[in-house]
């Protein structure tokens, strides 16, 4: 029989829209609930590995108008590749089509 073991990941992250079906201040105050979790799950549990930011890097300027006292904890994580800004396809599309183009 052939071993049909499959190995799956793992990650915990969120895509990020700025303004979807709420407006930008509903978005941005759960956006600071997120990572104010995220950074407490951070601060508190040293097993809890990556957290995946998938969206545009403005979230963090959104968070940041409001918590400015977190700045140099995010760029602690973001240094020590805890917090892990990532480009969403839609972003690495619109990069290939423009390299493509020059």
């Amino acid at each position: 029989m052939a071993d049909n073991k499959k190995t799956f990941f793992y990650f915990s992250g969120t895509h990020w829209d700025r303004e979807w079906y709420q407006t930008f201040q509903g978005f941005r105050y759960r956006l600071v609930d997120m990572v104010d979790g995220v950074l407490d799950v951070m601060d508190n549990d040293k097993k809890f590995g990556i957290f995946h930011m998938d969206g545009q890097t403005i979230v963090l300027e959104d968070y940041n108008e409001i918590k400015p006292e977190n700045a140099e904890k995010l760029k602690k994580y973001i240094a020590e590749d805890k917090l892990k800004l990532v480009l969403g396809m839609q972003c690495l599309t619109s990069l290939i089509y423009r390299a493509k183009a020059l």
